[in-house]
């Protein structure tokens, strides 16, 4: 029988920016991948407080990620990078994990790396 057990938010957070961390530089370089891990963090608390659903503030949070980026593709408004797509991903993970742990639905929860 397979049993579930809880992994620890700050574990999670931890690999996350480890695997970051980790990649060739011309992928994850720069201050701008930790303020993308950190607006994701964010914007997934701040969804999941909300709307408590899991799935929705997961796909919220990677769509505005993805409609920056794509506006920075197509608009020129900023430049296009994979490495913030990763970052993104990284900070919204990280964000459903630590809210899974608290106890409370927090309305917001900030990742400070600034």
């Amino acid at each position: 029988m397979f049993h579930h057990h809880k992994f620890p938010a700050s574990m999670t957070i931890f690999l996350m920016l480890a695997a970051l961390l980790l990649m060739p530089s011309d992928v994850f370089a720069g201050y701008d991948k930790y303020l993308h891990f950190s607006v994701s963090f964010t914007l997934y608390g701040l969804s999941y407080g909300i709307t408590g659903n899991e799935p929705l503030s997961f796909l919220v949070t990677l769509g505005i990620g993805l409609a920056k980026e794509l506006s920075d593709l197509f608009l020129q408004t900023g430049v296009f990078e994979y490495g913030d797509l990763l970052a993104n991903l990284a900070g919204t993970t990280a964000a459903m994990h630590y809210c899974r742990e608290v106890r409370s639905r927090p309305l917001l929860v900030f990742w400070v790396v600034f």
